[in-house]
């Protein structure tokens, strides 16, 4: 996708390190739905038992990877989610609220990935504030409690 200045736009930031590793030593992950590799298309995968993801943020992606999580959630999977802390949606009200713990980050997040100018650089942060929401099946809680 292109900007108005003829550059292109990416929808693919990396999650910094320090944040997932955290994540990581907390739910010990085993699959990511939304690696940075253009051909993967984790919407079209069975996704594993302990998941990360950080979507895309634009308007049709990240919907449709917050469904794909609700649906791998009700399989007894559990499902961290970075995204935008977007409240107001009728997906946060319906979806993410009655059935996630949700945790808000303070400070926006510095992503890493390729500016519209094709260099990369660590220090993206994003327009949004962002959140965690953790779908947690029961028999995931009991596992790592």
């Amino acid at each position: 996708m292109r900007n108005r200045d003829g550059l292109i736009n990416s929808d693919n930031w990396e999650t910094p390190i320090k944040l997932y590793n955290e994540l990581n030593n907390e739910f010990n992950f085993d699959f990511d739905p939304c690696p940075i590799k253009p051909q993967f298309d984790g919407l079209k995968v069975e996704w594993g038992e302990r998941n990360f993801c950080n979507p895309p943020y634009n308007r049709i992606d990240k919907p449709k990877f917050i469904d794909k999580a609700f649906q791998e959630f009700k399989k007894g999977k559990l499902v961290v989610m970075l995204i935008p802390a977007a409240t107001g949606t009728k997906q946060f009200h319906e979806i993410i609220l009655p059935n996630c713990e949700v945790r808000f980050l303070k400070g926006r997040i510095a992503f890493s990935g390729y500016n519209t100018k094709g260099e990369y650089v660590t220090n993206k942060k994003g327009k949004h504030d962002s959140m965690l929401v953790i779908f947690k099946p029961q028999e995931v809680v009991k596992s790592i409690s």
